[in-house]
């Protein structure tokens, strides 16, 4: 019998205009289950707790919310959220990709900020209300701008957005204060970034190990503790989420596509985009032909 995997991709297809998918109105956590498969994203999750408590659980640590605080999830974090106690834990989240929310050429500093972002922890995962209330307070009205749906409200969530990157380089620059020396996760930083900068490039495990002052055993090792997933795989599923971008913003053929993000054969990339997305990228495609340009709101009533 197979084994049952103990983590679960789900990617998101964010729209091209404007990288963001919430889930608002009455959404609730459910309580422990010991056998749920812990999830992970290839964007970023803003969770937003409005009543209750609950916990979030990754990386083999449980970390305590309450109604008022935010929780920060980076890219490709496995984690799970259960409520604890007998009362409903009610909440609204939204995942998205800031550096792809602003014009590079105009907002380099947000880019290059952004993908610091994308190692765990890199901010603390549960923002206290206590401690930095103006950031639940921003996170809310970005909530509250996207169910009430008003005209020019996209210029108010970019607003919020943009207000929201200002308190988490705070927050990044606190929490590395506080690091302690030879801390592994800020270790892994020169590849994560090597890759997303580079993911078109043919890319070795050695060559990455080397950018980290770590033999390529202790590399591997290191990341696949972090990231549940090995350097390769994590290398493809960033190519593959950029593919999906290409095929949705671009007229280009698939083979193109596959080309521009990194794949030699064009049945390699076929593969593993069936593997990822479990269709393959015809079928993707067409499904995603009606991707919205604008914020995509799921509302639960």
């Amino acid at each position: 019998m197979q084994k049952r995997p103990l983590t679960q991709y789900v990617p998101y297809t964010l729209s091209t205009n404007f990288p963001l998918i919430a889930t608002l109105g009455c959404c609730f956590l459910p309580p422990y289950d010991p056998s749920a498969i812990a999830k992970f994203h290839d964007c970023m999750e803003i969770f937003y707790c409005h009543s209750g408590r609950g916990v979030l659980a990754c990386e083999n640590q449980q970390f305590p919310f309450q109604a008022g605080d935010v929780l920060f999830i980076s890219p490709y974090m496995p984690h799970s959220l259960y409520r604890t106690g007998i009362t409903s834990c009610r909440y609204e989240t939204v995942h998205l990709d800031l550096s792809k929310m602003y014009d590079p050429f105009i907002f380099p500093d947000i880019v290059h900020f952004t993908e610091q972002l994308l190692v765990p922890f890199s901010v603390p995962p549960v923002v206290k209300r206590c401690q930095y209330p103006v950031f639940g307070e921003i996170v809310w009205r970005i909530f509250q701008e996207l169910s009430l749906y008003q005209p020019y409200f996209e210029m108010s969530v970019k607003g919020y957005c943009f207000s929201l990157v200002s308190i988490l380089k705070l927050l990044y620059q606190d929490s590395r204060d506080s690091r302690p020396e030879g801390d592994t996760k800020s270790g892994l930083l020169p590849a994560l970034l090597y890759m997303n900068r580079n993911y078109a490039e043919d890319i070795t495990i050695p060559e990455l190990a080397r950018l980290c002052c770590l033999s390529e055993t202790h590399f591997r090792r290191l990341f696949k503790s972090m990231f549940s997933m090995s350097p390769l795989d994590y290398l493809n599923h960033i190519r593959i989420r950029e593919s999906c971008a290409i095929l949705i913003r671009n007229p280009v053929l698939i083979s193109q596509a596959a080309q521009l993000s990194g794949f030699r054969t064009l049945s390699s990339y076929n593969r593993k985009f069936l593997e990822i997305m479990k269709l393959s990228p015809k079928k993707w495609l067409k499904l995603s032909q009606d991707t919205p340009k604008n914020p995509y709101v799921i509302y639960h009533g």
